[in-house]
């Protein structure tokens, strides 16, 4: 009998140890370009990697979007042109666990230009340039 208590005191402590521990979520990153008034093409690097081509995806309304999901990026770096001058701004939106963690907006800077976009995030440092 007391063989039994004293193999069982180890599991319980095993189990209360279970139980206890959290288990960590890995967090969920991506990103988001709008183009207004026309579409747009660019590209994305993540982590020094292979350049990736993009363009709007959608483009209803006068609003053209385009949105990644990414895989345990450390950076990210985007960049986008208007397709013609009627591309009024560009946005570029970077999240990490649905919280908005950059952004950018690029417009035109003379009448007659395309807007343009530039964007750099370090997810680890939480730093963004542009």
């Amino acid at each position: 009998m007391k063989k039994r208590h004293i193999l069982l005191i180890p599991l319980i402590i095993l189990a209360v140890f279970l139980v206890s521990c959290e288990v960590e979520e890995s967090s969920y990153y991506k990103f988001k370009v709008v183009s207004i008034g026309d579409g747009f093409s660019g590209y994305y690097i993540k982590d020094s990697g292979d350049i990736i081509a993009i363009s709007d995806e959608t483009f209803e309304n006068n609003i053209g979007t385009y949105q990644k999901v990414l895989d345990n990026p450390d950076s990210i770096q985007i960049v986008v042109s208007g397709d013609s001058t009627s591309t009024s701004s560009l946005s570029i939106y970077v999240y990490e666990d649905d919280l908005q963690v950059a952004s950018v907006t690029g417009y035109p800077t003379e009448v007659g230009d395309t807007a343009d976009a530039d964007l750099y995030y370090e997810f680890s440092s939480g730093s963004s340039s542009e």
